[in-house]
């Protein structure tokens, strides 16, 4: 099929031609220019090690590159000296494109090892990414191959390749912004070219993009050949056409039925875990899921299509669960699902030149039995299968738990910890937030079922500190979030000792003491503030009092202490969340008034600068055994000690949060934490399933990231232009 004589010659037109060489120079550079600086790689708090951007901007410099590559091979498309058949000239024509379309793609390869530098990449990404960057331009360089060959005019043929190619990478979104109707929004997902290269950028082989981009392919070299064999005075005859014609359409049709999808990332998040599996295995009466969705969802949302398709897989792996799909497409529909407290969401859809609001709905309605429970909307798979287990958890095996929040530093609920009640309530708990009538009866009524989170316990009385030991005497498990410090965030920054802190004398019993001492990192988070001097500029600090805690057990996406003491631990309590091994101590003053330097402008930004030995410090502790403080005993215990009130406070969570999303890592630490205090450390995992940190964590200090960007940036936009370049100038030497 491929000629090896045809391939040779195109190759070497390739080589000696300068078109080819700007081709590939305005690859790299479009690629390299989209990742790193369109996408904002360097940005602190934007930059991310996902290569989603890096895959998709492949296809965008196709839509230039390939006709040009193509373009180069004129001479051979209308040739008819070859003696080989149409299809394998075509083919063989189609296969040189593709080679030296992936030659600049090879190169490519830097950026992922760039990134490797910065953040945690994902092989199984790398390579299914790559696999599908394959398939894509083998099925680019086939269509613009029949245009060549369809069109007499090569500069027309040259135009109409830079339109197919730009319709078919962008015609899936369409719909996003024409009002198509329902058929042809469906075709325009199912006929784009980078619709199904989607998988393949998320880390999922899927068998029916292969086959896609593969009959795709097939396609376009064959009707190259018919419409060569029309230009030569050929007749293929109607019975031929029409055997090729059933082939590629049941064939299509068969991949569409019968497939298999492949999940290589390394959290498997696009897969059902063993902790599912194992969950709806002792469901012993049917459970129903039903799934509402709109037909304008993955217009909106193209990502839901992964929902549907976990809900598939997990209907699969048990007998006892039924899936059925309901789609929402009238009114009368949406007033019928209402009933079960089910709402859409309303997003904005720019169509021509009108712009409305359109209502979707992406909900799972769990039904066991008489009850229900609902997933009011899942736009993305994320966070997905552990939703699913805990409300599956809920309604079999009447397993949900309660939790009682202590705010215990006089902070208002409404406006420092107004995301912790919802937060736990959509993740599955229970939550009652105590006040100062409820919480020693609801804590000395509660059981070890029951868990307990403190924030903060500067303004707790003796009595109350004694009833939160009672409870974890007991056995109630408890996460408390505090130290020995307050800072007034809402005005000055002001930080001070809280004197008579009542439950700090009893963490001391238990295995936790706090120093007199405030841990600084150069793994830190950058802050943007104005000026020094007062004028209207803004520049970007790394604060060293905000810890950056690094990925690691039990953290799987890292996350941020504020203002945090050191732990130092004794008895049965162990350390499970550390600062960097460059961090170092700001040891208390003498001056009650200024204890700490913390303006970002004159605190010390590393060890060396502050006159200390870098170290490792605790951040975060658990014990599994309490020594009574408020009573005598000694007795097994479940706690988790924070260091710092701050940590899952409102107005933090806004500073460090992006203008693109909220950080809050913080909170599912906390959901995970009681998880795992509960004897749920199976299900906490799922919590992880968002996959690794796709932070730029691995260079923190500001010279080395300036310095690791300079040398990035020079590779991508110096180094590898100039290679093929000097390519270019040996090639043209060698032939003299």
């Amino acid at each position: 099929m491929i000629k090896k004589s045809i391939c040779r010659a195109a190759l070497f037109s390739y080589f000696i031609n300068p078109l080819f060489y700007c081709s590939a120079v305005f690859t790299i550079a479009f690629v390299s220019f989209r990742f790193f600086l369109v996408s904002k790689f360097f940005v602190a708090g934007l930059g991310s090690s996902d290569l989603r951007n890096f895959f998709s901007a492949i296809p965008f410099a196709s839509i230039v590159t390939v006709p040009l590559l193509v373009f180069r091979l004129r001479d051979f498309v209308k040739s008819d000296s070859m003696p080989f058949s149409p299809f394998s000239k075509y083919a063989s024509l189609g296969f040189s494109a593709f080679c030296v379309f992936l030659l600049p793609v090879a190169l490519l390869f830097s950026i992922p090892l760039s990134v490797g530098a910065f953040g945690i990449v994902e092989g199984g990404q790398i390579a299914t990414g790559f696999a599908g960057i394959c398939l894509f331009a083998c099925a680019s360089c086939s269509l613009a191959v029949f245009v060549f060959s369809a069109v007499q005019s090569q500069s027309v043929a040259l135009i109409v390749s830079f339109a197919l190619l730009f319709g078919t990478n962008f015609i899936d979104v369409v719909p996003l912004y024409l009002d198509v109707g329902r058929v042809l929004s469906f075709l325009c997902r199912k006929f784009g070219f980078s619709f199904a290269f989607d998988s393949f950028s998320k880390g999922i082989l899927d068998s029916r993009s292969i086959m896609f981009y593969a009959l795709s392919s097939c396609l376009w070299i064959t009707l190259a050949s018919f419409f060569e064999n029309r230009r030569l005075g050929k007749k293929t005859s109607s019975l031929t056409k029409v055997l090729v014609a059933l082939i590629l359409i049941f064939v299509s049709i068969g991949s569409e039925k019968c497939f298999f999808r492949i999940d290589f990332t390394k959290s498997k998040l696009y897969s059902v875990s063993s902790t599912t599996k194992n969950l709806v295995a002792k469901i012993d009466e049917p459970l129903r899921i039903t799934y509402f969705s709109s037909r304008e969802l993955l217009d909106v949302y193209p990502q839901a299509d992964d929902v549907l398709e976990f809900l598939k897989d997990i209907s699969l792996s048990s007998s006892s669960i039924s899936l059925t799909v309901k789609r929402i497409s009238s009114r009368d529909d949406s007033q019928k699902i209402a009933e079960y407290g089910i709402r859409g969401q309303q997003v904005k859809s720019d169509k021509g030149t009108k712009t409305e609001y359109i209502t979707v709905y992406s909900a799972i309605l769990i039904q066991y039995l008489d009850k229900n429970s609902l997933i009011p909307f899942a736009a993305s798979i994320e966070n997905l299968e552990y939703d699913l287990c805990q409300r599956i958890r809920t309604l079999v095996f009447e397993s949900g738990q309660r939790v009682y929040v202590v705010l215990g530093n006089n902070l208002s609920q409404e406006t420092r910890y107004e995301f912790v009640e919802p937060w736990l309530t959509v993740r599955g708990f229970s939550v009652s937030v105590l006040d100062d009538l409820t919480l020693i009866p609801a804590l000395d009524d509660c059981s070890p079922r029951d868990e307990i989170v403190v924030l903060g316990s500067k303004s707790l009385s003796a009595e109350q500190c004694a009833a939160i030991e009672r409870a974890v005497m007991r056995g109630v498990p408890a996460v408390i979030a505090t130290s020995p410090y307050s800072v007034d965030i809402e005005n000055d920054w002001s930080i001070s000792k809280n004197p008579g802190d009542n439950l700090i004398p009893a963490l001391n019993s238990w295995g936790f003491a706090f120093a007199p001492s405030l841990v600084q990192d150069i793994s830190c988070v950058p802050i943007v503030l104005e000026s020094a001097d007062g004028a209207s500029e803004y520049q970007t600090m790394n604060y060293p009092l905000w810890v950056s805690a690094l990925p690691q057990d039990g953290l799987s996406s890292g996350g941020t202490f504020f203002w945090a003491s050191p732990i130092a631990l004794y008895g049965s309590s162990r350390a499970t969340i550390s600062s960097s091994a460059y961090a170092w101590q700001q040891d208390e003053s003498d001056s009650p008034a200024f204890p700490f330097v913390i303006s970002p402008f004159t605190v010390q930004k590393s060890a060396k600068e502050a006159g200390k030995e870098n170290g490792q410090f605790a951040l975060c502790a658990t014990t599994d055994s309490v020594s009574g403080f408020y009573q005598t005993g000694k007795t097994s215990a479940r706690v988790t000690v924070v260091s710092g009130e701050l940590f899952v406070d409102s107005v933090m969570t806004g500073y460090i949060s992006s203008e693109r999303a909220g950080d809050f890592r913080n909170f599912d630490f906390l959901v995970s934490e009681l998880l795992r205090l509960s004897g749920n450390s199976d299900i906490a995992l799922l919590m992880e399933k968002n996959g690794s940190s796709k932070q730029l964590f691995k260079i923190t200090d500001e010279r080395e990231f300036k310095s690791a960007r300079f040398y990035v940036l020079f590779i991508h936009f110096a180094l590898l232009p100039a290679l093929l370049i000097g390519l270019f100038v040996f090639v043209q030497v060698k032939r003299k």
